[in-house]
């Protein structure tokens, strides 16, 4: 057998052999080229998916507060061993870190500085150092330890932490600013505001009951700062029902909708009203609802 025929090709086979080469160099090329595929893998895809978020949920909630922060102005002096979730969250607080720091003082611990407070988990130190002017520790008083060394008792003194006794002042419903609502049990910035925005959209409080009527300020709330109220006469803003529109009558707390289209009603039937009394001539309100809000309204000629 001859070895030269053995490497003899045909001028087919050639074509075949040069044809193999291209295609296997253009698919290294392709290869080399063509980007790999990515598999991302989700939560939902796994089995334990549901114990994933729940770890993960409060961690998530980390960086979400159900209430707007506040402006750098508007910032306020407060006591991080007696501040309220809520205002918490409007200093810039997350709903998670928030109820964290409520949790750690009611197992008796006192926050006495800005390094412990850091310490609480996934706390935003940043945010700390910006409030630190703001923050009021309690006072620490240093008793002498019972010895009978005396340059021991001088060189190791004890220090006991004692928390301030907060006197309540009396708040006026009617003139009171939101510094003065902030001393009283269970009012943080958030109620504060709240009451006032309330105060402003109501003409003025006729009574220390209706601070029961904001949304955000429970019973029990109301009930324990009940007896730290008072109230002084002041002029009622009230609404003149002879100009006033739609949009005017339904920003008062005490006008449905339903109120405001029959009170339009009857001034486009009758045409304007001589006393604010005549509402009672209205049949679609009740006599319970014209006795609350006739002392916000009023009539011009």
């Amino acid at each position: 057998m001859e070895y030269k025929s053995l490497l003899h090709f045909s001028k087919r086979e050639r074509r075949g052999i040069i044809a193999f080469v291209l295609i296997m160099a253009l698919m290294f090329i392709l290869a080399r080229l063509w980007p790999m595929r990515k598999y991302i893998i989700t939560y939902k895809s796994l089995p334990y998916s549901n114990t994933i978020s729940s770890e993960t949920r409060e961690d998530e909630s980390n960086t979400i507060s159900s209430y707007p922060a506040i402006s750098r102005d508007e910032r306020f002096p407060f006591d991080p061993n007696s501040l309220s979730q809520d205002s918490f969250q409007l200093l810039g607080f997350s709903k998670a870190v928030a109820r964290r720091i409520i949790n750690y003082r009611s197992k008796g611990a006192v926050i006495t500085s800005t390094a412990k407070l850091k310490k609480i988990y996934g706390i935003d130190t940043l945010l700390v150092d910006e409030l630190e002017p703001y923050i009021q520790f309690p006072k620490k008083e240093v008793t002498e330890k019972p010895s009978t060394n005396l340059i021991k008792e001088a060189q190791n003194p004890v220090i006991t932490e004692t928390r301030p006794i907060k006197t309540i002042e009396k708040v006026d419903v009617n003139l009171s600013d939101s510094i003065s609502w902030l001393n009283l049990p269970g009012i943080g910035a958030y109620r504060a505001s709240k009451i006032l925005s309330y105060r402003r959209r109501l003409g003025g409080f006729l009574s220390t009951e209706q601070v029961r009527e904001v949304s955000s300020v429970p019973d029990s709330i109301h009930s324990s700062i009940l007896q730290y109220l008072t109230i002084s006469p002041v002029e009622i803003q009230k609404v003149d029902i002879n100009k006033a529109d739609y949009k005017i009558l339904t920003q008062h707390p005490y006008i449905s909708p339903k109120m405001a289209n029959a009170i339009l009603k009857y001034r486009e039937q009758h045409g304007m009203y001589e006393k604010a009394e005549h509402i009672s001539r209205i049949i679609s309100i009740s006599k319970q609802e014209g006795y609350k809000v006739l002392p916000y309204l009023k009539v011009t000629d």
